[in-house]
């Protein structure tokens, strides 16, 4: 038998339609099994971070309730042990490079990604 492994996500995403489609991808990927928890917005996720574990967190850079760089700072900065990943509905590559500057571990572009490449960021 396989040893799967088994990673933690944590989904910050407003659109309901997007998490689900991240969540349809991870489903995808045979070598491990995902289990992912869903916040609509950085407030929901800083809680959900307070009183869970995750190993990873997928961030969408733009939330209605703080500024994209500014949350992925802070995110950082208090969570730095855990891998974050930007989700950004924007090809502005300045954008997401900053991100990565001031932060993300990876971003991934919004409607260009598959399970594989999903998988490898």
């Amino acid at each position: 038998m396989r040893d799967i492994k088994d990673i933690k996500v944590l989904i910050v995403d407003d659109s309901a339609a997007d998490s689900f489609l991240i969540c349809e991808l991870l489903d995808e990927i045979e070598s491990t099994h995902y289990s992912y928890f869903h916040c609509e917005n950085f407030t929901e996720a800083k809680e959900a971070v307070s009183n869970n574990s995750f190993d990873i967190v997928l961030l969408d850079l733009h939330l209605p309730d703080t500024d994209g760089i500014r949350h992925v700072e802070e995110f950082k900065e208090k969570n730095g042990h855990i891998p974050m990943i930007i989700l950004t509905g924007m090809t502005n590559k300045d954008i997401a490079l900053n991100a990565l500057k001031n932060g993300a571990d990876d971003y991934l572009v919004k409607g260009e990604f598959d399970s594989k490449l999903l998988q490898r960021s």
